[in-house]
């Protein structure tokens, strides 16, 4: 005996006549046009694929792109409450203007919302890593070498 969901027996492989005694007239007739639809698209498949082979596939699916945090502690925490100290804890904050990086998540916005005061926050696309959050930092040398000169 297979489960049925809405009225079709789930094992569609097995065909639905050999169970037409456990079923009523109307699961009986929906698990019948089941069985037609399924076999019309096996010949369908076996008519066309061999036609259509040279076609490209258009895949039409873009994975989501993942967001993140860019979260900054502007303000120190000293002498805030336990409370607020724990979520900067938990967001990875301890010492000021330390930034990390967290995904776009109810989670971490719920934390942000209890520190938003402290915090400086930005939306990015990709997580940087600490090298190249501190290469953003570091200020221009302020001059430039156009032409190395030969030493004595």
């Amino acid at each position: 005996m297979f489960p049925k969901r809405f009225g079709v027996p789930s094992d569609f492989d097995a065909d639905p006549r050999a169970h037409a005694l456990t079923m009523t007239d109307d699961e009986t007739r929906t698990a019948g046009w089941c069985f037609f639809l399924r076999l019309l698209r096996f010949q369908l498949q076996a008519i066309c694929d061999p036609a259509l082979h040279f076609l490209p596939r258009i895949n039409h699916y873009k994975p989501p792109t993942m967001s993140f945090f860019r979260i900054t502690l502007h303000r120190s925490a000293i002498g805030l409450p336990e409370r607020t100290r724990g979520v900067l804890a938990a967001l990875g904050l301890r010492r000021r203007m330390q930034t990390v990086f967290h995904p776009v998540h109810p989670q971490f916005a719920g934390m942000i919302l209890k520190v938003k005061e402290l915090v400086r926050v930005e939306e990015v696309d990709r997580a940087l890593s600490k090298r190249e959050v501190k290469a953003a930092r570091t200020p221009d040398p302020g001059f430039y070498v156009e032409k190395a000169v030969a030493r004595m």
